[in-house]
């Protein structure tokens, strides 16, 4: 896989929010073991294994082989330098 571009980030609050969502759940495809993640019934993106033990989770729209998709992942502060 190339190399993943963030195009936006929002917490999982925000974008469901913004999208008039009330639960994102987390799904496991019974034939790959994939993660990805529906919203109301409806298979929305991709999710990061990390996401199941992750304290705070973040949704992403992402570029990767030419090809945009939401992610869910974990956010992390341990490369933050300084925040505002």
């Amino acid at each position: 896989m190339d190399k993943i571009r963030f195009i936006w980030t929002k917490s999982v609050d925000a974008f469901k929010k913004e999208e008039g969502i009330s639960v994102i759940d987390l799904v496991r495809n019974p034939k790959t073991s994939k993660l990805f993640f529906t919203c109301n019934g409806e298979v929305r993106g991709a999710a990061s294994e990390k996401v199941i033990d992750a304290e705070r989770v973040a949704v992403s729209l992402v570029e990767a082989n030419d090809k945009e998709f939401l992610l869910l992942h974990a956010q992390s502060s341990n490369n933050v330098v300084r925040s505002f």
